[in-house]
């Protein structure tokens, strides 16, 4: 839960004030990972048919998820085959349906996860809890960034996806634009095991 995650937090905040030599002023910079349905989606279609006479088929980028539109009845369904992955066993791979592209917006901010709608009316997700750190100090795109993405997609995904050289690249981006102070990593749900990929298996150190 969100107040679980605020406890972890500010006990790895305390740990690392603990930790800072008398005197210093800076902290730790964070990169937040998020969860299960945590980062904002966007979809292009130029698809040749659709579930129902009013699904878009031609459609240039639009916010996908979280979009509360796309939930009324019958609308789902066009939702539903949009964000449809399909599996191809021959190469083990998962893509998206035919002429329907997805993109992550907002890759190193935080504005795509701190809300999940892009109306900012529903789906508050890390909002608090960096308006929470803003007041310990902390400045949005300069000691706190965000590493959304798509979250349909399996750590195996992401990587062939380069997912993990951008987080890496966003790493060390902000060690060296913080003083190369270390980084702190905090992930929410899913974003734990996809974090956790990332660490076994793409970091020499």
């Amino acid at each position: 839960t969100m107040s679980t995650l605020l406890v972890l937090l500010f006990t790895t905040l305390s740990l690392v004030c603990t930790l800072t030599p008398v005197g210093a002023t800076l902290l730790s910079p964070i990169i937040l990972i998020p969860g299960l349905a945590g980062s904002q989606l966007q979809a292009k279609l130029s698809k040749q048919s659709s579930p129902h006479y009013f699904c878009y088929k031609h459609l240039d980028w639009f916010p996908i998820w979280l979009n509360v539109e796309e939930f009324w009845p019958y609308i789902v369904d066009c939702f539903a085959e949009n964000m449809m992955l399909r599996y191809n066993p021959v190469s083990g791979t998962f893509s998206n349906a035919s002429h329907i592209e997805i993109r992550v917006p907002g890759f190193g901010n935080t504005s795509t996860i701190e809300y999940i709608d892009t109306d900012r009316i529903v789906g508050k997700y890390f909002y608090d809890l960096i308006e929470s750190l803003t007041k310990e100090g902390y400045v949005r795109g300069e000691n706190i960034h965000g590493a959304p993405y798509d979250w349909r997609l399996a750590p195996d995904s992401l990587s062939k996806l380069g997912y993990y050289n951008k987080l890496r690249n966003l790493i060390a981006k902000t060690y060296n634009n913080n003083r190369k102070t270390s980084v702190t990593l905090i992930c929410h749900s899913l974003g734990c095991p996809t974090i956790l990929y990332f660490l076994n298996t793409e970091v020499s150190k």
